[in-house]
């Protein structure tokens, strides 16, 4: 029915099976602090970083900002990767 598995095949069903597996592992070991602290970093890397300074303001110049803010935010994109 199609192509076969090669070993490249098997090792990354079997690899995303493990992590899968693992996350089942997570709701015991959830803490309110490293959901908060996750959360601030996905805003902070993720919103400012990437989406207003990569996005609008590095790739489109939809605004002007004083070049500190700009370099930091420029920053917190580096650091989302």
């Amino acid at each position: 029915m199609g192509r076969t598995w090669r070993s490249f095949d098997v090792k990354i069903a079997a690899w995303m099976l493990f992590v899968h597996l693992l996350a089942l592992y997570a709701p015991f070991t959830f803490t309110w602090g490293a959901f908060s602290a996750a959360f601030t970093s996905s805003v902070l890397f993720g919103l400012f970083g990437i989406t207003l300074s990569y996005h609008r303001n590095l790739a489109h110049h939809s605004f002007k900002l004083p070049k500190w803010l700009e370099y930091t935010f420029a920053y917190l994109g580096v650091l989302s990767f």
